[in-house]
């Protein structure tokens, strides 16, 4: 279609989106460079351009792209989680905890932004705040196992062995073939036993 229309700003998010998704980030900056071109004001190219550079480790363009699509649109809640991220990859924990509290804030009901919260208040040694954020998550979705295996580390850091094995023996029900959490299990079990 490009052959025949390139000047189709639609045509050049979309390829921006498939060379994203299949890992070829500079050509995705490419056509996203190019949606954008076309079209300056659509909150979601930015936003794709964010994930492109944060992909290509180029953090600070991903957080200057991020700022300018919530800036279009301030309810856009991927925008405001590409931000954390980037952010958390430069270490501003405080500034990414801020943005994924609005994302939260915004859409409430966001598995994934809870334990994003979580993970970083986990990085960050803030302990109770971590688990009462998993916590949060779970109770969006009982069955996201990645919250109670973090639950469960934390647990396991704080000496509280027999809690945390009770978190293990949850994801082994929801999730039987992940391997670590038999091998977490065993090893919790070998501190009790010691």
């Amino acid at each position: 279609i490009l052959k025949i229309i390139p000047d189709q700003p639609i045509c050049w998010k979309i390829l921006g989106i498939i060379y994203l998704t299949s890992g070829r980030f500079n050509k995705a900056l490419y056509a996203n460079q190019r949606a954008l071109e076309l079209e300056p004001n659509v909150p979601d190219i930015y936003n794709n351009l964010a994930i492109t550079f944060y992909n290509l480790g180029r953090y600070d363009e991903a957080i200057q792209c991020s700022k300018k699509a919530l800036k279009i649109d301030m309810k856009f809640v991927q925008a405001y989680g590409n931000l954390a991220d980037s952010l958390k990859a430069i270490k501003k924990y405080d500034d990414a905890i801020l943005y994924l509290k609005k994302a939260i804030k915004l859409d409430p009901n966001k598995v994934k932004t809870h334990a994003s919260l979580a993970d970083l208040f986990q990085k960050i040694g803030k302990l109770d705040d971590a688990l009462n954020t998993y916590e949060n998550a779970i109770k969006l979705n009982s069955n996201y196992y990645p919250a109670y295996i973090n639950i469960a580390k934390i647990l396991n850091d704080l000496g509280r062995f027999s809690d945390a094995i009770d978190i293990y023996n949850k994801v082994i029900k929801i999730k039987p073939d992940f391997a670590i959490s038999y091998y977490n299990l065993a090893n919790v079990q070998k501190k009790i036993n010691n």
